[in-house]
């Protein structure tokens, strides 16, 4: 019987790994629905350190899911979208992150702006609490 395979990202300022939401019985990860940078990158914030990384997909790592383990804690994946408050413009910018299943709209916009470094828009503009944010569960999903 095949394990699944575990996708992750280690952080790259403390031990804490981050599990994408696929998991696969082919060892194959489907990256590119996830890119949000202009090069292809996902920016990730670590649950356990605060640090916001950008990785590529050279830096994905994946393991086998051995006797029957399961998601680490915080076991729910976010998609952070956070709009510019100017009205006149369109910019935005997104985050992933681990976090508990009932995440709250204020909770993640303070998680990214306490962030290290902090998340930045690609405007001239500066992301602030006023910044319109939209959470989007991201389920975890085994693909045979």
């Amino acid at each position: 019987m095949l394990c699944p395979v575990v996708w992750y990202f280690r952080c790259a300022n403390c031990p804490e790994r981050t599990l994408l939401p696929n998991q696969s019985l082919q060892e194959r990860f489907s990256f590119q629905k996830y890119c949000t940078t202009d090069i292809g990158g996902l920016v990730l914030l670590c649950h356990g350190c605060g640090r916001l990384c950008e990785y590529l997909e050279s830096d994905v790592r994946h393991e086998e899911l051995l006797n029957g383990g399961r998601i680490q804690d915080p076991n729910i994946f976010w998609k952070i979208t956070i709009e510019c408050a100017s009205k006149s413009c369109e910019s935005r910018t997104v985050v992933y992150m681990r976090a508990e299943p009932d995440l709250q709209t204020q909770v993640a916009i303070s998680r990214v702006l306490l962030s290290t470094p902090i998340a930045k828009l690609p405007c001239v503009h500066v992301l602030t609490m006023l910044c319109p944010i939209h959470l989007e569960l991201i389920p975890d999903e085994i693909e045979g």
